[in-house]
């Protein structure tokens, strides 16, 4: 019998807890807000990121732990 063990990956959790407090506060204030998306905080991070980085532009798209599968049909 093959025995089958799993390997937990990207545990965002343990890099997180750090900073719980911070993103609740961050995560009140879009809700505060209503824009969910598209809004004041996403164009701020866009405008930082792109600072950061040095890129002339930037477009913030999901969290980057999504994974897309396609079926092979």
């Amino acid at each position: 019998m093959t025995r089958v063990t799993w390997v937990p990956m990207n545990d965002l959790s343990r890099a997180l807890t750090a900073e719980q407090s911070d993103l609740a506060g961050v995560f009140a204030d879009v809700l505060r807000s209503g824009w969910l998306v598209q809004g004041p905080q996403h164009d701020a991070f866009e405008t930082e990121l792109s600072a950061y980085i040095g890129a002339g532009h930037v477009v913030g798209v999901a969290s980057g732990t999504r994974t897309l599968c396609r079926d092979a049909d």
